[in-house]
């Protein structure tokens, strides 16, 4: 199965087909009569794809996959139809009537602002023009999972009370979740934002997820969230685990005075590092139980005025400049193991107060070429009480 899709560049489905494989459960899914590759229908039911528009058709493209199966697109709606597949609206939408919708087109975005909605499905749908979902209550079910917005997506001061998914989609313009509260579970696992990405003043009361491990083709793959211009989180909360393994940060990261009541991962794993391309901040952040922030690049990272309740390990990372830790409390332990540095720079705690502190450089490549960490200082700082 693997070497025919391999070898299979297109597939055309039927909208009856691609409903099927957007709504049905997996044994039917599994047995049906398709010339897509059981793995691919798999990929499809299981939400890891990502969709664009190619004239009158949506083209949907599956991870680790070559295939990408098409579903043409037609104008033609049945009224009674509880889902809705594969059909091209020529205005945006505006009113979802409790429907479910998948791989359809909206010429005019998405504009529902301020409404009071049960729950909302929109799986693999492509938005082209701007989207306002901002002040919109929602019930139960926010599913958005794998859609292409090409305008500004606007959420602010959203309230989503169940489980919210925008995993594998693309925002190609501005992403504006300001004040927004997600009550439950969140994921943006595998998300794309091409633009700025705004979630200061956001608090995520369950699992906020910035990326996600699928079992693929017999493979554990993750699939991480990528921030192209930027992100701020500043005064942002997150209640439960906050999870950014693997996530690419290529422009700024900030989470200024934002706080994590819990766990907190910056990690990457499995071949994929966490990424800070432009820095990242966290001055005046909050941190929770235990926080991890390892196995990645990071051009700059600012730790001032930082609180840890718990534990906090920074392991295996790569810095492009002198790293400082000014008026930085950790009340469990600080370890530090294996970082990078370039040649001529050093560590520094300037007024910190440490729980304990564990450095362990014997696997870092520590000031580069000289192969040493160039400077070390604990300036005005405590240590477990020294």
């Amino acid at each position: 199965i693997r070497a025919r899709a391999s070898k299979m560049n297109r597939i055309i489905i039927t909208r009856e087909e691609a409903g099927i494989l957007a709504f049905s459960d997996m044994d039917l899914i599994r047995s049906m009569d398709s010339e897509v590759p059981v793995n691919e229908r798999e990929s499809i039911r299981r939400r890891l794809m990502t969709v664009d528009r190619i004239g009158n058709n949506i083209r949907i493209s599956l991870v680790g996959s070559e295939l990408r199966v098409v579903v043409p697109l037609t104008d033609e709606i049945e009224d009674d139809s509880e889902c809705i597949v594969g059909i091209s609206f020529q205005s945006g939408a505006d009113s979802i009537d409790g429907r479910d919708f998948a791989f359809c087109a909206f010429e005019g975005g998405l504009d529902i602002n301020g409404r009071n909605i049960g729950s909302m499905r929109m799986i693999g749908c492509v938005f082209e023009g701007p989207s306002d979902i901002e002040s919109c209550v929602f019930g139960s079910i926010l599913d958005m999972r794998c859609s292409r917005f090409t305008g500004n997506f606007g959420a602010e001061q959203l309230i989503s009370c169940g489980r919210t998914n925008f995993g594998h989609c693309v925002f190609a313009g501005d992403a504006i979740f300001n004040s927004v509260e997600f009550r439950g579970k969140c994921s943006f696992s595998s998300a794309i934002f091409e633009s700025k990405a705004d979630f200061r003043d956001t608090v995520f009361f369950s699992k906020a997820l910035f990326s996600r491990r699928t079992m693929l083709s017999e493979e554990i793959q993750t699939t991480p969230a990528e921030f192209r211009k930027g992100a701020d989180f500043t005064n942002s909360s997150f209640r439960e685990y906050a999870i950014f393994v693997g996530t690419k940060f290529i422009g700024e990261a900030k989470f200024n005075s934002s706080t994590f009541f819990s766990k907190a991962f910056f990690e990457g794993i499995d071949g994929c590092r966490f990424t800070a391309e432009s820095g990242i901040s966290f001055k005046s952040a909050r941190f929770g139980m235990y926080t991890s922030i390892s196995n990645g690049d990071i051009r700059e990272m600012n730790m001032d005025s930082v609180t840890c309740s718990g534990d906090l390990a920074l392991a295996d990372l790569t810095f492009d400049t002198e790293q400082r830790f000014s008026n930085v409390i950790v009340k469990g332990y600080m370890k530090i193991s294996s970082p990078v540095l370039p040649a001529g720079c050093g560590l520094s705690f300037i007024d910190a107060n440490l729980g304990d502190l564990d450095i362990d450089l014997q696997y870092g490549l520590l000031s580069d070429n000289a192969g040493r960490l160039s400077s070390f200082g604990l300036e005005s700082s405590w240590v477990g009480g020294h």
